[in-house]
């Protein structure tokens, strides 16, 4: 075989160097596999973070770089209901002048589904020193907005209202697993490339 015609010309060392590179692409490659699927599973993603500075209405608010951020999935009440000021009173009451943090849609990132000029996101903010609030959750779940399934990475129909905050422990119980996995599987893949290629 002409592959194991190239590794016979190597020396031992090449041998070992070249198993352990492959390996270690290996082991990455599931870390970040494994990672992708939990993301799936635990949603709760920080891809931004600011300070808002203003509320446009009861969906939109401004951020103090400029940005503007709008509740994924969540539209206006119509004019003349009686919750239609609700969501930007809440809005003002409860994050203006503070830190938020916000997953952005991945499919188009802005509103109206990659046409508009505010960022598509979920927005967290502080409840207690142990647990964020989902602010398009409580706004959905009060009442004070309509649901619009808009296409993005996002599904109302699965948003927790409290998110306990990531511990040391959390996040052990998270990647320890993985780690060991995934270098379990790369020791098994380095034995097995050594008995394919006979390197």
């Amino acid at each position: 075989m002409e592959t194991t015609a190239v590794f016979d010309h190597m020396s031992p060392r090449q041998k070992h160097l070249l198993k352990l590179f492959a390996s270690i692409v290996f082991f990455i490659a599931l870390f970040w596999g494994f990672s992708t699927v939990l993301d799936n599973v635990f949603p709760l993603r920080v891809e931004g973070k600011g300070g808002v500075a203003s509320v446009k209405d009861g969906v939109t608010v401004q951020l103090s770089d400029g940005r503007s951020l709008k509740l994924a999935d969540l539209d206006l009440l119509e004019p003349g209901h009686k919750h239609y000021n609700k969501a930007k009173d809440y809005l003002e009451e409860k994050i203006l002048g503070e830190k938020v943090l916000f997953d952005i849609d991945d499919v188009h990132q802005y509103d109206d589904e990659g046409e508009g000029e505010n960022l598509a996101c979920i927005i967290y903010t502080e409840f207690n020193a142990t647990h964020l609030l989902n602010v398009n959750e409580f706004l959905l779940g009060s009442g004070y907005a309509n649901t619009h399934d808009y296409y993005n990475e996002f599904c109302a129909c699965s948003w927790p209202t409290y998110l306990r905050r990531a511990t040391i422990l959390d996040l052990a119980s998270r990647y320890v697993p993985i780690i060991s996995t995934s270098a379990l599987i790369s020791f098994v893949f380095y034995e097995l490339v050594e008995r394919v290629f006979k390197i």
